[in-house]
C-alpha cells in the first residue's frame, strides 16, 4: 500500500511552506544545538535507508536517520535499532526523516514504535533538501516530540494501493479494502492526537497529486508538538527530582533562552556563538539538568 509522490510535486493548497518565511521556532534551534553534540558513527547501518547516524560520547543521545521509500522490511530494521538503543539505556533518540513516502501500514507501524518508545521526530534538521511526503507523515506524527520544520515541506495526499493489486479486485472488494485502509489511517491519526483536519484534508487530494501544508496547519493540527502523556510524565519526573519551585524557575529560563536564541540568530550570528551568549546571559537554574 504505497503512498508516495508519483508525479512532480504540485501544490494544491492555498499556500506553501516554500512560499512563505515563517518565524524560526526557537525549539528547533535548541535541537540543532543538541545535534551538534552528537558524534557521527559511519558504518553502523542496518539498511540502505535506515541507520544509526549519531551517538553522543556518553551514549545518552542518539540519532536515527530514515531516507528514501518506506517498505515493509523497514519495520523490523527500525525495531532492531530501537531495541539496541533501549538495551544501551540511551535517554533520548531523535528520528530524522527524508522520504517521499512508501507503504502506508509499515509507516504507521514505525510511527507506533516511535510513540511507544517516546522517540522524537524531525524532518532533516540539517538537510535543506529534506522532505516528508505522503506516508512519511505517519512516521513523523508518531514522535513523542515532533520538531516543527522551518521551510521543509510536509506534503499529503490520499493513500492508495498498488495499481496491479487494486485493479485485480472486483468493485465490492476494492471498496471494502479501501474503506478499511482509510479507517485504519483515521484511527491511527486519532490515536496520535492529531486534529481531524489532517485526515479530512488528506482524503481530498488525489493520490497522483500533493498538497504542501502551511506552517500554520502543521502547528494548528498538532502535526508538530508533544504527546501529552510524554510531556506530563517528563514534568512529573522533574518535579519529583527538583521540586515545584525549581521547575518554575526552569520554565522561565526556557522562555528566556528560547527568545534570546531566536533574537540572536535572526541577527545573522552563528548558532554556536548564540548558544554561548545565551549560556552566559541566562545560567541554568538546575546545574545538573539532563545528567
Amino acid at each position: 500500500m504505497p503512498m508516495h509522490n508519483r508525479r512532480q510535486r504540485k501544490n494544491t493548497g492555498s499556500d506553501s511552506c516554500r512560499d512563505e518565511a515563517p518565524e524560526r521556532p526557537p525549539f528547533r534551534l535548541l535541537c540543532r544545538f543538541l545535534i551538534s553534540l552528537l558524534v557521527l558513527t559511519p558504518g553502523c547501518s542496518w539498511a540502505a535507508d535506515i541507520r544509526l547516524s549519531g551517538l553522543s560520547e556518553k551514549g545518552e543521545l542518539a540519532r536515527i536517520t530514515l531516507n528514501g521509500e518506506i517498505t515493509a522490511a523497514d519495520v523490523a530494521r527500525f525495531k532492531d535499532i530501537v531495541g539496541l538503543l533501549k538495551a544501551a539505556n540511551v535517554r533520548l533518540t531523535l528520528v530524522e526523516l527524508n522520504s517521499r513516502g512508501g507503504m502506508v501500514i509499515p509507516s504507521m507501524e514505525i510511527g507506533t514504535i516511535i510513540r511507544e518508545n517516546w522517540l522524537w521526530t524531525s524532518v532533516g534538521i540539517d538537510d535543506p533538501g529534506a522532505v516528508c511526503y505522503s506516508s512519511c507523515v505517519f512516521i513523523f506524527v508518531g514522535g513523542a516530540n515532533r520538531i516543527p520544520p522551518d521551510l521543509t515541506p510536509i506534503g499529503i495526499h490520499r493513500p492508495f494501493f498498488e495499481a496491479e493489486l487494486f485493479a485485480g479486485l472486483d468493485k465490492d472488494d476494492a471498496k471494502k479494502k479501501y474503506n478499511a485502509l482509510l479507517s485504519n489511517v483515521r484511527l491511527y491519526l486519532d490515536k496520535m492526537g492529531i486534529a481531524p483536519n489532517l485526515y479530512q484534508a488528506m482524503v481530498q487530494i488525489p493520490s497522483n497529486d500533493l498538497r504542501i501544508l502551511t506552517s500554520a496547519e502543521v502547528q494548528n493540527w498538532n502535526i508538530s508538538g508533544d504527546d501529552p502523556a510524554y510531556k506530563e510524565y517528563q514534568r512529573a519526573q522533574n518535579i519529583a527530582k527538583y521540586g515545584e519551585a525549581k521547575m518554575r524557575e526552569f520554565d522561565e529560563y526556557i522562555k528566556n533562552t528560547s527568545a534570546y536564541l531566536t533574537e540572536c540568530t535572526d541577527k545573522g550570528k552563528p548558532l554556536e556563538l548564540c548558544a554561548k551568549e545565551t549560556d552566559a546571559k541566562y545560567p541554568n537554574p538546575i546545574a545538573d539538568w539532563g545528567k
